[in-house]
């Protein structure tokens, strides 16, 4: 499991992203994973049909690094892209959650801590208060996230909860109410290979030990 073991706000500005994970995913694929031509075809192309270059290249960089980091096997990330890139919306949205998860500590502590417990204890209330308070309680043993403005964690808040509708765990972001949540028989496949079984329980599903 290659999450990183550090907290960072880059959530802030890179937020959720699954259009752009998904078109980043194809020119992947497209230039063959030579990330520097992909990067540089998303900008060329403005292929994100961004105001600017510089915002272009800078999302660029972001999902490509969690595309190419999720797995240190070659296999197993090039199932991962080939998911985001060409599964339906559903098998891509849950993807793409995966792959923040592995790229975020945040976001990776807070799918298989707060919501896998709900999933676990078939309790699907999930308030926007909740997030809150779990965001606080690592603020309250982390200096580095104490150390975020509370507008940077209320913000954080917000992208969380935003990528729980787009990725189909709720319905909208006023809803307090968790989804059932259908995990894709393809990703659960590429995270047990990528030795994350426990993830499972963060799309309310059981993995193996």
């Amino acid at each position: 499991m290659p999450t990183p073991c550090t907290y960072n706000g880059s959530l802030t500005r890179e937020q959720f992203l699954l259009r752009e994970m998904r078109v980043t995913a194809r020119t992947l694929i497209q230039e063959h994973l030579d990330q520097e031509r992909a990067s540089q075809r998303i900008c060329a192309d403005n292929l994100y049909q961004y105001p600017t270059e510089r915002e272009q290249r800078s999302i660029a960089r972001a999902c490509i690094r969690r595309l190419m980091g999720v797995s240190s096997d070659a296999m197993t990330r090039e199932a991962l892209i080939d998911l985001v890139a060409n599964g339906s919306s559903e098998q891509a949205a849950q993807a793409v959650v995966y792959a923040l998860m592995c790229d975020n500590r945040l976001v990776w502590e807070f799918m298989t801590i707060l919501v896998a417990e709900r999933y676990s204890a078939h309790d699907l209330t999930l308030t926007n208060q909740d997030i809150t308070s779990f965001v606080n309680g690592i603020a309250a043993s982390n200096e580095t996230v104490a150390g975020w403005s509370d507008a940077t964690r209320n913000k954080i808040r917000q992208v969380l909860n935003r990528m729980l509708v787009d990725a189909g765990f709720k319905e909208n972001v006023r809803t307090s109410e968790l989804l059932p949540v259908y995990l894709d028989a393809e990703l659960a496949h590429i995270m047990q290979a990528n030795g994350d079984a426990p993830a499972l329980a963060a799309f309310g599903a059981r993995g193996e030990a």
